[in-house]
């Protein structure tokens, strides 16, 4: 029993089998292990994959197809013998091909296929991928990981990476660049931050420019060529060979000559190392910057981190190394064969679904039982991001840390950490972080296993509803005029009532709902996918109870506190016709409120459009009974653009699943004015869909500065919708996609 990983490039596609605790190339070429990303079509309407196809393609150039990769998405189809072609299609041959060789090699089929892509594709071109699987009629379990993930599973089992470690990728291939920042966790690697990619930046761009240099250097000889001639199609395709042989062959010279056979003109041209180097410096530079900003939006600096890998064939550059070492004044790790390290990674993560760590793909995940706090993962690749505690976040990027610039070096040695001014690690791996912050001691102390204190208990602090010390009617009662907090109508992860977005306090709602509550995300170190390394628990065996809360700092505390007064809150707003709200100083971190904000926060009706009468809150606005009566909702509640902060807090009703933005339902944020841009194109099902992003942590939170928040820039009001793990909208339950609202940013 085996499994395979796959890495389709833009230039070259690589495969590797995991079996018996071992990942190894497969040689899908007769030359080289890789083959390159090339189809032709026969006259027979057969197609040849690989080396063939790139021979027989000299002699008919209009019967091959290069560089698909770069197209996919584009509508523009290609055309082959006359004939067009999607480079999903073509995608989907290569895929077949690879998996058709790696099968008769191997004696038959493996347990699992795991197949890499460039870590900054969107939804819209997963859509594609997932299409191509489709259409390549494979059979066995897929999963999808980012290149920078593969690629530092692979490193992870060939170099000594300690816990928590933090290590940057430097992905430059044939035609697209990656960086990415990832920790190390007991089952793999978390992209944290926010990955950069660059699409049209890689070998093919670089021999270009070489292209462009011997033109420059034969005169007018390639301009004058009859682009419709057989001959002369042929005689440019082989000069681009000699272009890329002249490239590979100065990573270790320092001069080559490339051979110039056209018609009619037969010459050399000369090429030395320092010649393109000066030439390929511009995008080099670019992605070195590109590689800052994800190392930035993560939270750390250069000099914090454990490694720098660089993986891809255009990283044996020499002039990459140095220029990375330099620019971040730190060493860097070069694998010995670049090209080959994302398909080894991604064999390794497809291992787990033979090891029994994780289900397969087309598993789903199991949800927690009520009595369990946490909500386990299923499947390390897929699971639910969790959000890295606050001890583990780095402080903001120090200018003398940036400035301060080691001797730069290469070493191809063991990953040993570097020593600079990240974060200390925590204890190693006691258990799997949940994402959720325990019952703090002293503050709460729940009624039952898993619930929150009742509202008019010792524990709460709150009077009971309907007391003469809340001043107000008791649910349910006549002078009320609301029917009595019952049971959850929803679901177990539902609310205590049809008004309530959150569980009733003091019942075993809560603890039905995860027991917990949800951490609010760090705007830099967000977690923002998973993948699988090494062994895990098995996600089927039994979650112990979890161990009595340690005291947590008195920071900690007025940090959380807020959170379980707002829930006990909301509440009293159902419970009677009185709007109330709690003091909440406007500090990014929050702080616990005063006395007075928890006995005399009572505002009129008129302080926020939420609290209006129903008849003068705009349409877009409201959280409406139609509304809810789809499986899943959301309603946001406020959001607040502070001190280059963005905060969105919301009800979302899931149906029983937590929400998971790689393999579940989740978020789809943007701005507007609440009709423009229409809901509609918020999701991958649209043909042209307008800018929105994802979310399943709660409450939102952006910077300003981070990418994305251009979804909502700065429009005057945001809005949200529910989507499936396709990032194709999800139906409400009239067949329309109204299943959320929008409401005003308060910006201050």
């Amino acid at each position: 029993m085996y499994t395979v990983g796959i890495d389709i490039g833009t230039t070259y596609t690589a495969a590797a089998v995991w079996r018996d605790g071992r990942a190894e190339i497969v040689s899908l070429g007769s030359h080289a292990a890789a083959i390159p990303s090339v189809v032709f079509l026969r006259s027979d309407g057969s197609f040849l994959t690989g080396e063939g196809a790139s021979r027989r393609g000299l002699s008919e150039p209009n019967r091959i197809a290069r560089e698909f990769k770069r197209r996919l998405g584009d509508t523009t189809t290609i055309l082959l013998g006359g004939g067009p072609y999607s480079a999903a299609a073509l995608t989907a041959r290569l895929l077949r091909s690879v998996l058709d060789t790696v099968f008769s090699r191997e004696g038959g089929p493996p347990a699992s296929i795991c197949v890499s892509h460039p870590a900054n594709w969107g939804p819209y071109k997963m859509d594609l991928l997932r299409q191509v699987v489709r259409l390549a009629d494979v059979d066995q379990p897929v999963e999808f990981t980012t290149d920078p993930q593969a690629a530092a599973s692979y490193l992870a089992h060939q170099q000594p990476l300690g816990p928590s470690a933090v290590v940057a990728v430097y992905d430059l291939g044939g035609g697209t660049f990656d960086a990415a920042a990832l920790r190390r966790t007991p089952d793999g690697f978390d992209l944290i931050g926010r990955p950069e990619g660059i699409e049209r930046l890689g070998g093919l761009d670089f021999d270009a420019t070489i292209l462009a240099h011997v033109a420059a250097s034969v005169g007018s000889a390639l301009e004058q060529l009859d682009k419709d001639d057989p001959a002369a199609i042929s005689a440019s395709a082989r000069l681009r060979d000699e272009c890329v042989q002249a490239k590979e062959a100065l990573s270790a010279d320092t001069d080559a000559a490339i051979q110039v056979l056209l018609p009619g003109v037969s010459t050399e041209v000369g090429l030395t190392r320092s010649e393109l180097e000066a030439m390929v410096r511009p995008g080099v530079h670019d992605s070195v910057e590109a590689l800052r900003r994800a190392i930035r939006s993560a939270g750390y600096t250069p000099q914090g981190l454990d490694a720098v890998l660089l993986v891809g064939g255009s990283s044996r550059m020499p002039i990459v190394a140095q220029m990375v070492g330099s620019e971040l004044g730190r060493t860097v790790e070069v694998d010995a064969n670049p090209k080959l390290a994302v398909a080894l990674g991604a064999a390794w993560q497809a291992s787990r679904a033979i090891a029994g760590n994780r289900p397969t793909p087309s598993t789903p995940s199991t949800p927690s039982t009520p009595s369990t706090p946490s909500m386990p993962s299923t499947s390390p690749l897929l699971s639910t991001p969790s959000t890295p505690s606050t001890s583990e976040r780095a402080a903001p990027p120090d200018a003398a840390d940036v400035e301060e610039a080691a001797k730069p070096s290469v070493r191809a040695a063991a990953l040993t950490p570097a020593a600079g001014d990240r974060p200390a690690d925590p204890v190693p791996w006691p258990e799997e972080p949940t994402g959720e912050i325990p019952v703090v001691a002293g503050l709460v102390q729940p009624s039952e296993p898993g619930g929150l204190p009742a509202v008019g208990s010792a524990a709460s602090g709150l009077p009971a509803v309907g007391s003469a010390a809340s001043g107000l009617p008791a649910v349910g009662s006549a002078a009320s005029g609301s029917p009595a907090v019952g049971p959850s109508v929803m679901g177990p992860s539902a609310v205590g009532s049809s008004v309530v977005g959150s569980p009733a306090l003091g019942s075993g709602a809560a603890g039905a709902a995860g027991g917990a509550i949800p951490r609010a995300p760090l705007p830099k170190a967000r977690v923002t996918a998973r993948a699988a390394v090494g062994s895990a628990a098995d996600a089927g065996s039994a979650v112990p109870a979890p161990a009595p809360a340690p005291e947590l700092p008195a920071r900690a505390a007025t940090r959380r506190l807020p959170v379980l007064v707002g829930a006990t809150a909301v509440l009293l707003l159902a419970a009677g016709g009185t709007a109330w709200a709690l003091a909440r100083p406007d500090g990014r971190h929050g702080a616990a409120p005063t006395a007075a904000g928890k006995q005399q926060g009572k505002v009129t009706a008129g302080a926020s459009s939420r609290q209006s009468p129903a008849g003068s809150v705009p349409a877009d606005e409201q959280c409406t009974d139609e509304m809810k009566k789809s499986t899943r909702w959301v309603c946001l509640t406020k959001a607040t653009l502070h001190d280059g902060t963005f905060t969105l807090w919301y009800d979302a009703e899931w149906d029983g699943t937590p929400p998971d933005i790689q393999k579940g339902f989740h978020l789809h944020i943007y701005g507007g004015d609440g009709t423009d841009p229409d809901e509609s194109t918020m999701g991958s099902q649209a043909v042209k869909h307008s800018k929105y992003y994802f979310e399943d942590q709660q409450p939102s939170v952006r910077r300003t500065t981070d990418a994305d928040f251009e979804a909502v820039g700065d429009a005057k009001k945001v809005c949200a919708r529910i989507a499936h793990s396709g990032h194709g909208l999800e139906k409400a339950y009239d067949g329309s996609y109204h299943t959320g609202n929008c409401i005003p940013i308060q910006r201050y």
